[in-house]
Order: structure tokens, then sequence, then C-alpha cells
């Protein structure tokens, strides 16, 4: 569908036939969200936050705007970006940086305007001298960006390298993001729940950010339901359960580096030799002697996922797995090309993905 430029949503009678993802305008999408918060009986006060005032435990009782005003409260919610007011700041949370194995820091991000017809269903990432860059299309722009670290390009050079991709005219000046990937030691600290960048961040070769948000948003909501207060033990689990969220995930970025076999500049020749985290060494081990992918809990990516990392960097088992033997090759063979002619049938029949947002959108 991807490669062929088609889309339609999977038949009824089939729901989980393929899976699909979208893209958004981020800003709107906010604006969106905000709206049915609103709606639903939310409160919205705007200000500046100058001071914090701790409790007695060590949590956090109320903080004072910069107008004055104070906003007293049972919890906190840290949505405050990579500064982690609460979280880091306040409560001087310790970071766990991953810079070790994921050494990019730095991204300039730049809009463009498209210089093809259609509208490409996929976003594209491609490697680059000290990192990577991505391409991703909506309606009325693309957005650019290049991922680097800045131990192996300077920022200069970076954004000229960055502006050597674009295929049409940029739309506003490219801006510099600094960034370290790894996470507070602790997500949940007395009255204070880091969300979103101010709890962590991962680089965004695989755009995790809103995953992340997601599942700390619902394993905070198994813990607040009505009536009960979270004991310390629940939420000493909550923040086993992030780490292990975030370990998993960096996991999986980490694969995407050290599988790859270019070594034509500094960066890639470090990262495919670097010493792996032990939870990834182990499953590239069980990998390549059993052909088996060991999934644990807390996975960011399905088993389908890894493989496609695998097969696309031509990591194989160096045996298979016995299991497969109990199918004969010839009938594997001949299940395997029947789902590919289904599977090119029905993606023939699909519209373009540009006639299908047209009709979406009823325009």
């Amino acid at each position: 569908m991807a490669s062929q430029g088609r889309f339609a949503m999977p038949p009824r009678e089939h729901p989980n036939l393929y899976s699909y993802a979208y893209h958004f305008d981020a800003t709107l999408y906010a604006g969106f969200l905000r709206n049915i918060a609103l709606g639903r009986g939310a409160r919205r006060t705007e200000g500046r936050i100058v001071e914090v005032k701790r409790r007695a435990d060590g949590g956090i009782e109320q903080l004072k705007l910069e107008d004055g005003r104070v906003l007293a409260g049972d919890l906190f919610i840290d949505c405050s970006g990579f500064v982690s007011l609460l979280l880091g700041r306040a409560l001087e949370e310790p970071f766990v940086d991953f810079s070790r194995w994921l050494p990019v820091d730095r991204a300039w991000a730049v809009p463009s305007e498209p210089d093809r017809p259609g509208l490409t269903p996929h976003t594209v990432a491609t490697a680059l001298e000290a990192g990577w860059a991505w391409r991703i299309p909506l309606r009325n722009r693309i957005g650019n960006g290049y991922v680097f670290s800045s131990r192996y390009i300077d920022e200069e050079h970076a954004r000229a390298q960055l502006l050597e991709q674009l295929e049409g005219p940029v739309l506003a000046e490219p801006r510099l993001l600094r960034f370290i990937t790894g996470h507070r030691e602790r997500f949940w600290v007395q009255n204070v729940v880091g969300l979103g960048l101010s709890a962590g961040f991962l680089e965004p070769l695989e755009s995790t950010s809103i995953l992340l948000i997601q599942r700390g948003l619902a394993k905070m909501i198994e813990l607040l339901r009505p009536g009960a207060r979270p004991t310390a033990s629940a939420v000493a689990d909550y923040n086993r359960g992030m780490t292990r969220v975030f370990e998993r995930i960096r996991d999986f970025i980490i694969l995407h580096y050290c599988l790859t076999g270019r070594r034509d500049s500094a960066l890639w020749r470090d990262v495919a030799s670097m010493e792996l985290p032990e939870t990834l060494a182990f499953k590239l081990h069980a990998w390549r002697q059993t052909g088996w992918l060991n999934m644990n809990g807390e996975e960011g990516f399905e088993a389908t996922s890894w493989l496609a990392i695998h097969a696309g960097m031509e990591s194989w088992p160096v045996r298979a797995a016995p299991v497969l033997a109990e199918v004969p090759l010839a009938e594997a063979l001949h299940a395997l090309h029947q789902r590919r002619d289904h599977y090119a049938a029905v993606v023939a029949a699909m519209p373009t993905h540009e006639a299908f947002l047209r009709n979406m959108l009823g325009r």
C-alpha cells in the first residue's frame, strides 16, 4: 500500500488485515484535545510559575504564578517539557542518560513546500553523515528535520546538510532543538507525575513521544480510580513499569544503529561496535542462535517490527527454529504465495492515498 501510494480502511469482515497510523498536525491536534477537555469541565489557568512551595514530606503543596496567584493541588502532572520544572528542578529527580548508546543530541527542523504531485502515505528516514533526516508529509507542507550528534558534526554544517535534502522552498527558518536521550530515575515522586518531555525523551527515529505519554497516562489512570488512593507499592510499580517501557523502546531504536553495515563516517563506525545494553544483547543472541524474537512485557513494538529491522539489515539467524521443520517447505511456500497474491489483489483495488483523503475530508 505504502509503496504504491494507496490506502483504504481495513474491510469490516477482516478488521485486523493490516494496521495503519496517522500523521497529525501537532499544533492543531493539541488545540483539538484542549477544547475537548474544556468542554468536559477542565479549568484552564495560564501563567508563569515563579515559585514552588514544598510540603513537609517533600511533595509539592502549591505553585505561585508571576502575577501573584497561588495554585494548590493534591496531585501535579508535570508537562513542562525539557525543563522538567517540578520533577527535575523542584524535586531534583536524577536523570538516567542513554547517550552512550544513542549519541544524537540535536535536531534541526524546518517545513517546506512539496514539489511532487500527490501525498506520500509514509514517513521517510534517511541516514546522513552524523545522524538521520526525516521527511513527514502533510497536506499543506512537508515536515523535515535532521537529528544529529554534535560530537560528530557542528550545528551549522548539519543545518546545511538538512537544507540540501529539501525538495521545495522552505516555509520558515530552520529551528534548532537540543536534548539528551534518557529519562528521570523515577516518573512519579511524592505527588508529582512527569509526562512527556519532563519525564524523559527518546530520539524520534520511531516517533515514540506520544506513545510514551499515552503509556504513562494509562498507567496513571489505573492508580487514580474514583475512591482509590495510590499506595507506595503501587507508585513504585508505576515507576518500574515506565522504566521498562523506556528501556524496551531504547533497545529497539539502538537496533537500527547496531545492525547497520554503514562505515563511511565516524558515527556509523562507532555505533556499529558499541557495547550494547544487556537486554538488547540477549535479544540479539536469542535471535541469531535460534531465530527467536524474545519479547518481554512493556514492549513498545511488536515482534513484526523487530523482524522488519532484522530483515531490512540482513540480520538472519545462524539456524532456524526447530518448530519450522514441522511444516513441509512446499506447503509453507504455497501458503506464502497465496497470501502474497491476496494482498496484491486487495491493494490493486484500493484508491490512491490522495483520493482517499479527499473523499474523507469532502474536498
